[in-house]
């Protein structure tokens, strides 16, 4: 299991789940190559500067996807019209593709993920070296 601080709350998650759609951002972010880099708590848990909330119901949706079928997914989905909106926005913007919302919110490219990757381990070296 991956522990990830988002937005200062714990979620706990399969790192099958978090992996779960090849070619996304969280399949780059926790397939294991940035763990040495990837900002940390002070607990070790892996920081990400999300909205909990929504962070976690991503999570569900994948965790959802792996076990089941989309059209049983989008069954189930419950939020409010204004948190899917949120949602799907996470969901783009780590590039998880969703049927969530009607509004057209397109996939992050590969190479977009990696240079936001980069920026995340650029800065969190310069807060390291800041601190010391």
């Amino acid at each position: 299991f991956i522990h990830v601080n988002a937005g200062g709350r714990v979620v706990t998650a399969n790192r099958g789940t978090l992996t779960y759609q090849k070619g996304t951002m969280l399949e780059a972010l926790f397939s294991g190559r940035w763990d040495k880099k990837i900002q940390r708590d002070g607990f070790g848990h892996i920081f990400l500067d999300v909205n909990p909330t929504c962070f976690q119901e991503v999570i569900n949706y994948l965790s959802e996807m792996r076990h089941s079928s989309e059209e049983k997914v989008s069954q189930c989905w419950n939020a409010d019209e204004e948190r899917q909106l949120l949602i799907a926005h996470m969901m783009s913007y780590f590039g998880i593709e969703h049927s969530l919302s009607s509004t057209d919110t397109s996939s992050t490219t590969t190479q977009t993920m990696e240079n936001d990757l980069q920026s995340i381990s650029t800065r969190q070296i310069s807060n390291n070296n800041t601190e010391n």
